[in-house]
């Protein structure tokens, strides 16, 4: 039996280690360090695939070729064109591309803001996103073949200072289970998520929805996701089910 191996710069994700299979298994799970090894194994997720998943940039025009439901957005380093862009939507999101856990994310609502942050940031960067308001956020874990094997609803905390903008350290991370009561168009949803784990050649990944019942755009992808206990267990399920054993 072996023990499956790991290369992560998310330590959540170690227990993990712990899964032994009748064949060897690398799960590649946010890194792009490549796999040195005089064994053969079965690789889940690709460099390719974590380096798309882990630029904003890159990912939106993924997002586009795929024709999957995203907001609008642009990436330039010609500030006219981003005046034009906010002028157009009047509230826009700014991400640096390699933005996670609420970090370089702004919200913008005034000139005034996009012109002192287009002052202070090296805009060619960031992305502009078109400012989309729905009631629920969700965090999917899906399986390029086999779907979703693990969701979470995003709910902040009572203390949370910004509400636009929900993450892992200002929300509370709800399982949804069987007794929840899902949007109408989770499956399309979770279908597109499909498309675009296979566009970025990744086996399993993780993605940021925001929705309502019959409508729903893709946020952003996430290759190496926080795994509290739950989500260690049902990782766990999956890749036993699935990748540990030979066919």
């Amino acid at each position: 039996m072996y023990n499956l191996r790991i290369f992560s710069p998310n330590k959540s994700c170690a227990p993990l280690r712990n899964l032994q299979f009748n064949r060897r298994v690398f799960l590649r799970f946010g890194s792009t360090t490549p796999l040195v090894s005089k064994f053969k194994y079965f690789e889940l997720n690709s460099i390719e695939g974590v380096r798309k998943s882990s630029n904003k940039i890159i990912m939106k025009r993924i997002f586009d070729e795929q024709n999957v439901h995203h907001s609008n957005w642009i990436s330039s380093d010609n500030p006219h064109l981003i005046i034009n862009f906010f002028n157009k939507y009047k509230m826009v999101i700014a991400k640096h591309k390699r933005s996670s856990q609420g970090k370089d994310i702004y919200y913008i609502d005034t000139l005034e803001s996009l012109m002192e942050l287009l002052k202070t940031v090296n805009i060619k960067d960031f992305v502009f996103e078109k400012y989309c308001f729905f009631p629920s956020e969700y965090r999917v874990h899906v399986d390029k073949d086999h779907g979703c094997f693990y969701a979470c609803k995003k709910v902040l905390k009572e203390d949370a200072e910004v509400e636009w903008h929900k993450h892992f350290n200002n929300s509370i991370f709800v399982r949804v289970t069987e007794e929840h009561v899902l949007p109408q168009c989770w499956d399309e949803l979770i279908k597109e998520c499909q498309i675009i784990c296979k566009a970025m050649n990744m086996h399993i990944l993780c993605f940021d929805i925001l929705c309502c019942d019959n409508d729903f755009i893709i946020v952003e992808t996430n290759s190496a996701p926080a795994l509290a206990t739950y989500g260690l267990t049902y990782y766990s399920n999956h890749i036993q089910k699935y990748y540990g054993n030979s066919r």
